[in-house]
């Protein structure tokens, strides 16, 4: 299926089968008959106005790999997180060019979208490290049993709730997501409104969980008894400073002096890349807050908030899944002093921002719940993966789903007894390919992952027709 001009006649040949349609209202798609597995690789053709052909296709099964960070977990090393056992072995013996991964790559939506970016790749000992290690495993062992070609379409994104995988549509039946699927309707309509409600209910969210956010005892003010904050060397995950698996609030702070021959200009600070989402303070006043875990911190602090001696930098960490802090991301942590443009006869002073924080942990999303559904921006929002990762596969024929996810639910648990299922039908709908395989992971007993979580597992295995659960309580 593709895109053309309108009234188009589009030819597709693959397998020894030749079928044609006219594209109307700029699209088109056709249908070929069932065929055999043949892990001979063949051509397909795609006549028009133009031709193109596709070479090296296999057919086989195809399978939907999706959910949080445990399906997301590569093969390969991973910055946080303990390698995999017998990674290297098992990457060296990849060598299997009957099993293809194609990779989507991690966007979000408001809308559903028809197309997304992304490659196949072959699978071999210089690839395998890129693959999902639970999709890797699921195909080898596939292969090796059914002797047949398996492809994996890995989708998935750590740290993200169902209700992102779930369409608007799946959404819909369920009477909890009535608010933010409103929400969604309004910030798409109006996004400059619904940013600064959005704003006011996550100040909100912050002040009623955090008790660094409490207005009248903020973390963040310029003169703060931090006798009882640990220290941490920045930048780094603070995974890798003795918090593993932290989820939710953390802040830091430390003090700076400025150059002695500042000319009592703006300065720029550069707090490199926050995992996910942060908020600074100079002296007590905002200076900026970003969300994205990949997004690079640079603000201008404006003169009148700097003072000559010792001034105070606070930053407030969200992290919703995976790694979570400052961790760089390529940049240097500094202050740039005495811009060029000012006044050329003045020397950029840079002050270095890297050593030791003061840190303090503050809430936990196992205890607070996941943040309000106003967060649009993060990608636990309802609808966004679907949208972005899920709508654009469709109608690609698949064999199956292998799903990974629960913790980002947890909280909620009672609501998940009802939302898995509908996601899960949700897909077939999309699909309509009837009630294709559904196959899930219960999440281990790890680091709060709650028995009722686990039990809403349960009850979707037992309520939900062609749907299988691996058991991992032993883990």
């Amino acid at each position: 299926w593709g895109v053309a001009r309108e009234g188009e006649k589009i030819t597709v040949t693959f397998a020894g089968q030749s079928v044609f349609t006219v594209t109307t209202n700029g699209v088109w798609k056709v249908w070929l008959e069932p065929m055999k597995p043949n892990a001979t690789p063949q051509r397909l053709t795609v006549a028009g106005d133009t031709t193109r052909e596709i070479t090296n296709i296999l057919a086989g099964e195809v399978w939907v790999a999706s959910g949080q960070s445990n399906m997301e977990r590569q093969l390969g090393l991973r910055a946080g997180q303990k390698p995999i056992v017998n990674w290297e072995q098992e990457v060296a013996a990849a060598s299997y060019p009957e099993i293809r991964q194609f990779y989507v790559p991690e966007v979000k939506s408001f809308t559903p979208q028809t197309t997304v970016k992304g490659d196949w790749s072959v699978c071999s000992p210089e690839t395998a490290k890129n693959f999902t290690a639970v999709g890797y495993f699921f195909a080898r062992d596939l292969f090796q049993d059914r002797h047949v070609p398996i492809g994996i379409i890995f989708s998935s994104w750590g740290g993200t709730p169902a209700e992102a995988w779930t369409s608007e549509a799946g959404l819909q039946k369920l009477p909890e997501f009535a608010e933010p699927l409103a929400q969604l309707k309004k910030f798409t309509a109006d996004p400059e409104l619904a940013r600064r409600e959005a704003q006011a209910k996550q100040d909100a969210w912050f002040q009623n969980v955090d008790p660094g956010s409490k207005p009248d005892a903020a973390w963040s003010a310029a003169d703060l008894d931090t006798a009882d904050w640990k220290t941490m060397t920045l930048p780094t995950l603070w995974e890798n400073a003795g918090y593993p698996d932290f989820d939710g609030v953390f802040w830091f702070r430390r003090t700076f002096d400025l150059p002695p021959n500042w000319d009592g200009g703006d300065v720029l600070l550069h707090l490199g890349a926050v995992d996910d989402n942060e908020s600074t303070w100079i002296n007590g006043e905002e200076v900026g807050a970003t969300i994205g875990w990949d997004q690079l911190r640079v603000y201008r602090v404006p003169a009148h908030l700097l003072k000559r001696g010792t001034n105070v930098i606070a930053v407030r960490v969200l992290d919703t899944g995976g790694g979570g802090g400052l961790y760089g991301g390529g940049d240097t942590m500094r202050l740039i002093c005495g811009a060029p443009g000012r006044d050329s006869r003045l020397e950029t002073q840079v002050v270095s921002l890297s050593g030791k924080w003061q840190c303090r942990q503050s809430a936990s999303l196992k205890t607070t719940g996941w943040p309000p559904g106003e967060f649009f921006q993060i990608p636990g929002a309802p609808t966004v993966l679907y949208n972005a990762m899920i709508a654009p596969l469709v109608p690609y024929a698949i064999r199956g789903v292998i799903w990974y996810q629960g913790e980002a639910n947890v909280g909620r648990e009672r609501q998940y007894r009802s939302l898995f299922p509908a996601l899960i039908a949700d897909w077939r709908r999309a699909w309509g390919e009837g009630d294709f395989p559904f196959l899930f992971v219960q999440i281990a007993p790890f680091n709060g992952n709650t028995p009722e979580i686990r039990e809403a597992q349960l009850l979707t295995l037992e309520r939900t027709t062609n749907t299988a659960m691996a058991v991992t309580i032993d883990c």
